[in-house]
C-alpha cells in the first residue's frame, strides 16, 4: 500500500501503515509503529526546543542590553587597569620608574568570559547562516558586531527549527547555542558576585565516572548532596526514558548504596 498523497504529505511516511499518523500535516492514512514512535519523538524533540527559545531570547538581551552582562564584565576587565613598572633602579637621579608594558587587565577571569561570548557569538552566527544558506554576515572584530552577532541568534535559531523538517537541518545546533547562551549568563552572574538563580549550580559528577546504565552519560550529585548521609545519583532527564507511558524525559536515580556498591566492584 502506497501514500495516496505523496506531494502533500509532510510525514516522511512509508509503505506497511499500522497506525494513523499523529504528526501535524500527516497523510492521514497512517504510518509503521516503530516510525510514528520515532517521527512522534523527533516531534516532541522540536516543540521542546521551541520553548527554549524564549529563554534564549531572555539570554541574549540580558548580556547585551546597554547595562547587560557583556557591559558590565567589560567594565572589570579595564577597571584598575595599571601600567607593568619595572621597579629595579633607572639610573635617573629622579628616581622615577620605567614602563615596561602595557596596562593589563586585573581580571583574567572577566577577559576570559569576553573571549568566548566574542567568538562563540560569531562562531554560531556563522554557522547558523551556512546551515540556512544565507550570505555570510560581515562582521568585525569590534564590541558592536558582536552584538549585533548575538542579537541575531534568536531569529536565526528560529528559522532553522522551522525549516528543520522540510530541509533536514541540523536542530543539534540551536539545543548547543541555547545551553552556551545560558552558560554566559550564568558565568557573569558568578563573575559579577549577583545573586545566584535557580539551575546556576554546576552539578557535580559522580565519583568513579558512573554513567547511567540506559543512556550512558555521566551520573550527578544534586546541589546539597554535601548535607546528605546517603545522596543518590542522577541522570537528568535521560533521554533513554521516552517511550509511550512517558512522552517527556525523566529524572532517574539510583540509591546510595547501589552506586555505593557499584564502586566497590570496580575498585574489587
Amino acid at each position: 500500500m502506497t501514500c495516496a498523497n505523496p506531494n502533500t504529505c509532510t510525514c516522511d511516511c512509508h509503505n506497511g501503515w499500522q497506525r494513523p499518523c499523529s504528526l501535524p500535516g500527516g497523510c492521514g492514512l497512517g504510518v509503521p509503529d516503530t516510525l510514528d514512535r520515532a517521527l512522534n519523538r523527533i516531534h516532541r524533540r522540536r516543540q521542546r526546543i521551541a520553548t527554549q527559545l524564549t529563554d534564549l531570547g531572555d539570554d541574549i538581551h540580558e548580556l547585551t542590553h546597554p547595562t547587560g552582562y557583556i557591559t558590565r564584565v567589560a567594565a572589570l576587565v579595564t577597571a584598575d587597569a595599571t601600567p607593568l613598572v619595572d621597579t629595579s633602579d633607572t639610573g635617573s637621579t629622579s628616581g622615577g620608574k620605567k614602563v615596561t608594558g602595557s596596562p593589563a587587565p586585573w581580571n583574567d577571569t572577566a577577559a576570559g568570559w569576553l573571549f568566548d561570548v566574542h567568538a562563540g557569538a560569531r562562531r554560531h552566527e556563522a554557522r547558523l547562516r551556512a546551515e540556512l544558506a544565507f550570505t555570510p554576515a560581515a562582521r568585525s572584530s569590534s564590541d558592536r558586531s558582536t552584538l549585533l552577532a548575538l542579537r541575531a541568534l534568536p531569529d536565526l535559531c528560529t528559522a532553522v527549527l522551522d525549516r528543520a523538517t522540510r530541509q533536514d537541518l541540523d536542530v543539534r545546533l540551536v539545543e548547543r547555542i541555547i545551553r552556551d547562551a545560558a552558560t554566559w549568563t550564568r558565568h557573569a552572574r558568578q563573575i559579577l558576585d549577583d545573586d545566584a538563580r535557580p539551575g546556576d549550580a554546576e552539578p557535580t559528577h559522580a565519583p568513579g565516572g558512573l554513567k547511567c546504565p540506559h543512556c550512558d552519560r555521566r551520573l550527578i550529585l544534586k546541589p546539597g548532596w554535601q548535607f546528605e548521609k546517603t545522596p543518590a545519583v542522577w541522570c537528568l532527564r535521560c533521554p533513554a526514558s521516552v517511550d509511550d507511558d512517558h512522552p517527556r524525559p525523566r529524572d532517574l536515580s539510583w540509591a546510595a548504596d547501589a552506586w555505593l556498591a557499584a564502586l566497590q566492584d570496580d575498585t574489587g
